[in-house]
């Protein structure tokens, strides 16, 4: 199986791509160790694209994989059996923003306070901040109606869960196909 888990900041996208590998003995691959080199002191570094391309490539190769990540890649789409779009409001969003990190003290020592008002900040602007098509093939440009657009184009294939009770009415569903 490969699914894509896509949705904004804060959606559930790594607790869900968690749960989902813990069931279906998948590792989980995080779009942000894709992306960057992740340094002891609390820096990423940004990898050039030809190095990323590789890294993804190779994970796509494998039979089952489950990627999540708030940037929607064409390739990864592509090649999903399922997409899985994770859609809370944008309050929810925040809430289990800042949920994560006043419980998670690694999130507080990784990240700090400052860091998590920027991540609120830029939560707001995928929600609200005006869509611009143009840039949709922009990959760090992330925007709730972008993923609106690009989920239509794969419908046949994405499930979309807007709150808790679909996501485990959803995790309900998968145990209950593998029994």
């Amino acid at each position: 199986m490969k699914i894509n888990i896509i949705g904004p900041s804060g959606s559930g996208k790594t607790t869900l791509s968690k749960k989902l590998s813990q069931t279906l003995n998948i590792e989980p691959i995080n779009l942000d160790y894709v992306f960057f080199r992740h340094a002891k002191d609390k820096q990423r570094e940004e990898i050039t694209e030809k190095e990323w391309r590789q890294n993804l490539n190779s994970k796509l190769k494998t039979n089952n994989w489950i990627i999540e990540g708030v940037n929607p890649i064409i390739e990864v789409m592509d090649n999903a059996d399922l997409i899985i779009y994770l859609r809370p409001s944008l309050k929810t969003a925040l809430f289990r923003q800042w949920k994560r990190y006043v419980t998670d003290p690694k999130q507080r020592k990784e990240h700090g306070f400052k860091n998590n008002l920027k991540l609120s900040q830029y939560l707001v602007k995928q929600y609200k901040e005006e869509d611009d098509p143009e840039k949709y093939e922009d990959l760090k440009y992330v925007r709730v109606r972008k993923l609106d657009k690009l989920t239509e184009k794969y419908k046949n294939k994405v499930k979309i869960l807007s709150n808790n009770s679909a996501i485990k009415k959803f995790l309900r569903e998968i145990y209950a196909n593998l029994n």
